[in-house]
């Protein structure tokens, strides 16, 4: 999952949240993280709930439906005064992303370099 893209996707879509507010009209996404469908080579048939993927929270990727619930839920008419956010639906990986980075930066840090091979 690209984290990156995904932000610079939210951040301008502030500006159509606030424009369309005046107009009573709400503006919200939905960014899912790995989904099974076939353009992410996991075929149709397949079983998303018998992936595994270790570095997602929940084990395994989003079933289409459940991208599409987010979906639903956000144009439900319950949530009139919700504009301008963005509802993550990616099994909590997002949540481990900052973890895993700061692991990747003591184990790649040019200071690293300095410590190997001294005993």
């Amino acid at each position: 999952m690209c984290f990156s893209s995904k932000a610079a996707l939210a951040a301008p879509s502030r500006i159509p949240a606030l424009y369309f507010a005046l107009h009573g009209v709400c503006v919200n996404l939905v960014a899912p993280g790995e989904t099974a469908t076939a353009m992410n080579g996991i075929d149709d048939e397949s079983s998303y709930a018998d992936i595994d993927r270790p570095a997602i929270p929940l084990g395994r990727p989003a079933g289409v439906h459940e991208v599409a619930a987010a979906a639903v839920f956000l144009a439900g008419s319950g949530l009139s005064y919700l504009t301008g956010t963005t509802v993550t639906v990616d099994g909590g990986l997002g949540l481990t992303a900052a973890e895993e980075n700061a692991r990747y930066a003591v184990d790649h840090s040019p200071a690293q370099g300095l410590t190997k091979g001294i005993a």
